[in-house]
């Protein structure tokens, strides 16, 4: 498998010379192990758990995905236990990385979003696990936003919770595509609004919110984002899953970012 490289000041250097010839450029950037170490989303939604602050408006829901995995199965009581139960699944491989996402987007229903807000900042701020910015990867940002690049994250993580921790890197909402859940008079239902931001769905949502705008680059660390880093003039990986890297190794265009 023959992956190309790049290193970081070469891909400062690739990123400044396109953005001059574009007046209308995009940037994207994944979120989790690509901005930041952590995944925000898991690190919400284990905060959530351990302090029991789901709702029961989400146990129906919870109980169909548990169901759907094993007919037979006997459900545990209530959204905290059943979200554990699936959370013990992922972690067994029972569950894929997509299903879990969507979960953890429409697992907060029953809560406002403006509670769902707070309840983001708290975990950020108070759990054992910290999202610890890319220093490598941001550079790239800064590079973008002085050069007038519209800069934007595109996750499968909730929206709300990317925006969050993105508020500190400086992102306005508007530049944080995420997992949605549906909204009914302010409080979150038990259900996604719409198609989840995760593989090919990462550029259908990002086209949605920028328009016909070039894309001059797009970064992630997983398979899953092989789709936007496909779609972009220059894509770069971070870090070396090994699905990342087959799919780099097949996109001409596409690098394994060396910082």
């Amino acid at each position: 498998m023959n992956v190309r490289t790049m290193h970081l000041a070469g891909a400062l250097g690739e990123l400044s010379r396109a953005l001059q010839e574009e007046e209308r450029a995009v940037v994207a950037f994944d979120a989790d192990g690509t901005l930041w170490s952590d995944d925000v989303g898991s690190l919400v939604f284990e905060y959530a758990l351990s302090e029991a602050l789901l709702h029961e408006n989400a146990s129906d829901a919870l109980g169909e995905v548990l169901r759907a995995l094993d007919p037979g199965a006997t459900l545990p009581s209530g959204s905290v236990r059943r979200a554990q139960k699936l959370l013990e699944l992922y972690e067994q491989r029972t569950i894929g990385d997509k299903t879990m996402a969507e979960v953890q987007v429409w697992a907060y229903a029953g809560l406002r979003e403006t509670d769902a807000w707070e309840l983001a900042e708290t975990a950020l701020a108070l759990s054992p696990r910290q999202a610890v910015r890319r220093d490598a990867v941001f550079a790239l940002v800064e590079t973008a936003r002085k050069q007038g690049a519209r800069v934007v994250i595109v996750s499968a993580s909730p929206e709300w919770v990317v925006a969050s921790a993105a508020s500190e890197l400086g992102f306005a909402p508007e530049d944080v595509i995420g997992g949605r859940a549906q909204v009914q008079d302010g409080i979150i239902e038990p259900a996604l609004d719409g198609e989840l931001p995760y593989g090919e769905g990462k550029v259908t949502a990002l086209r949605r919110r920028v328009g016909d705008d070039p894309l001059v680059l797009a970064t992630g660390d997983s398979g899953f984002d092989l789709h936007l880093l496909g779609a972009a003039r220059l894509g770069l990986g971070i870090g070396k899953k090994p699905k990342l890297l087959a799919g780099l190794a097949e996109l001409s265009h596409c690098f394994l970012l060396e910082a």
